[in-house]
């Protein structure tokens, strides 16, 4: 009788916090958190999440790494999932990337997001975006503008675009118009010795 209710508590305690998980999808369309030992929406489907542990999983270089991970039981494959921080995986033909996973008492968390397409370019080349040559400029600190029209100073590139005469001034969270798509500057570092500049395709 105490192993039934037992078991009947941990049977609560799951669906409680799968409901409680399917909520907060709905407030964060793109990152989502779960609590290991738990099923939770991924989607329409419910995603099984294993205890965490220190074991060995694969990033989406495909190379090894060892550190916390969760197996995911997921309704597309018959087999679990190894993940861990840097992971990616399918789920209706969409990309979800690993972007945490903590070992916290009681409960351990998997932070999972919508992957997103990025492209990496050098300053000072030329590279493709779509079908378009666009030129980048070298990076340095100055103002640029971001998406909602203010300006803010920090690491910046000028790109030199096939739709305009000009020189667009970019920085992280700045956007730009190509073809009548707009992408988002995603990031721009300072290295030695070239920085880079990261556009969301």
């Amino acid at each position: 009788m105490k192993l039934f209710r037992m078991t009947l508590f941990m049977l609560l305690l799951t669906s409680c916090n799968a409901n409680i998980q399917k909520k907060e999808i709905k407030m964060n369309l793109n990152t989502q958190s779960f609590t290991e030992g738990t099923v939770g929406m991924i989607g329409e489907h419910k995603v099984m999440f294993s205890n965490i542990m220190i074991q060995d999983y694969t990033l989406e270089d495909g190379t090894g790494q060892e550190g916390p991970a969760a197996s995911l039981s997921l309704p597309n494959t018959k087999e679990w999932v190894v993940v861990g921080a840097g992971s990616t995986f399918l789920l209706d033909g969409k990309k979800y990337e690993v972007v945490e996973i903590t070992e916290n008492d009681p409960f351990g968390e998997i932070i999972v997001k919508l992957h997103q397409n990025t492209q990496s370019f050098t300053e000072g080349t030329v590279g493709m975006i779509g079908e378009h040559k666009v030129m980048f400029s070298n990076i340095m600190i100055q103002d640029y503008k971001l998406e909602d029209g203010t300006t803010q100073e920090g690491p910046a590139a000028s790109l030199s675009l096939p739709n305009t005469k000009e020189w667009v001034v970019v920085g992280a969270g700045s956007t730009f118009l190509l073809d009548g798509k707009k992408y988002v500057v995603v990031e721009i570092t300072e290295d030695d010795p070239f920085g880079k500049i990261i556009v969301k395709i």
